[in-house]
């Protein structure tokens, strides 16, 4: 992971989660992003889909909230459908995690708004989620034998999200066993108890400026770990952005950066004068497309995005823990489930020796 100017540091932590206070020095000032690696095992045969991360996150949020929810399960389905004005959400699990809302109010709501009506308190609108479920990407659709393993990667941007990581590691678990993954709902099991962690420890006052006389480096790859799904703005709809060039990776990482991390410093308002010089000289970008049916309206749609990776020249040094601290956010459409999520590399990827000539 590139670092620079002590922005990014990494350690290892238990499981599970106690309150960040327990880091020392400055670290305890900062901003942390917790990170949960697990190990899925397949107990049942079955087929699968290349990108499991709205399949793995539906059926999870589906059994955290039947283990969390106060409101009662007749009205999932009417009133409660969505959370958002639902007096419980400020302490339940799965509002903070999957469903969290702003108030945007100035006033805080007072203490006894536990029973007053969701019509009558201050309107909301929904904050950024700070939870993704990220399975590894599979490139292919396959069929998944007993015994074979899946990665799922938890990431939690906050004290308060990483307090139900335990819970929602439960809850996987639980899916696992009740709903399964796949046209042939593939069953599964943790094939460890507790699930690999580390904080990352971001310090939002150290990032540095972008400044387009930063010192720039020969080569910068990143390669994306699930599809990306990137749109752009058009006159009346949005397009798909299927050939990212570098412009395309910076905006969308100061973006994120800013939206999670405010006390990061303000970009020169000419910073996107950073592209100028930097060429994509190699890329395997290819187009991922793959159906999605929604839980709770039933729709069936399209997902377009693209995978792979790109590698660019003379890149200005300053954007690389921009860059680095996005791709552990994740970044444009379906980011809650594991898309946009990449990592930068400074040096060329490697490539296949040509096959020796016999003699």
């Amino acid at each position: 992971m590139p670092q620079a100017g002590g922005v990014i540091r990494e350690l290892p932590i238990a499981m599970p989660s106690g309150p960040l206070g327990k880091y020392a020095g400055a670290v305890a000032r900062s901003e942390c992003i917790e990170r949960h690696t697990l190990r899925l095992e397949v107990l049942s045969p079955g087929r699968l889909v290349p990108w499991l991360g709205p399949a793995i996150r539906g059926i999870t949020a589906m059994r955290y909230r039947a283990a969390t929810c106060r409101q009662p399960m007749a009205e999932w389905k009417g009133r409660w459908k969505h959370c958002r004005g639902c007096p419980h959400l400020p302490c339940c699990g799965y509002g903070v995690a999957f469903e969290p809302e702003a108030a945007t109010a100035s006033a805080p709501s007072p203490p006894e708004a536990d029973h007053i009506h969701a019509a009558d308190r201050s309107p909301t609108i929904d904050a950024i989620r700070r939870l993704v479920i990220a399975p590894a990407y599979l490139a292919d659709s396959v069929v998944a034998r007993r015994g074979d393993s899946l990665e799922v990667r938890m990431t939690a941007i906050g004290r308060t999200v990483a307090s139900t990581i335990p819970g929602i590691v439960t809850a996987l678990a639980d899916a696992g066993r009740r709903d399964g993954l796949g046209p042939d709902r593939v069953r599964f099991t943790l094939a460890e108890p507790r699930p690999r962690a580390a904080a990352i420890v971001v310090n939002p006052t150290q990032f540095p400026s972008l400044r387009a006389d930063s010192a720039r480096l020969p080569h910068v790859t990143i390669k994306l770990e699930s599809p990306l799904f990137l749109r752009q703005r058009e006159a009346r709809s949005r397009r798909m952005i299927l050939t990212p060039d570098f412009a395309v990776f910076l905006r969308h990482a100061v973006r994120i950066v800013r939206e999670f991390f405010p006390g990061t410093q303000c970009p020169d308002p000419g910073y996107e004068a950073l592209v100028n010089g930097v060429a994509m000289i190699a890329d395997d970008l290819q187009p991922f497309h793959q159906e999605r049916a929604s839980r709770r309206t039933f729709h069936r749609f399209t997902m377009a995005g693209v995978v792979g990776s790109c590698t660019f020249a003379d890149v200005p040094e300053c954007v690389l823990p921009w860059l680095a601290i996005a791709g552990i956010l994740h970044v444009g459409g379906h980011r809650v489930a594991g898309a946009g999520g990449w990592t930068v590399h400074t040096r060329l990827p490697r490539t296949p020796s040509p096959p020796e000539t016999p003699q």
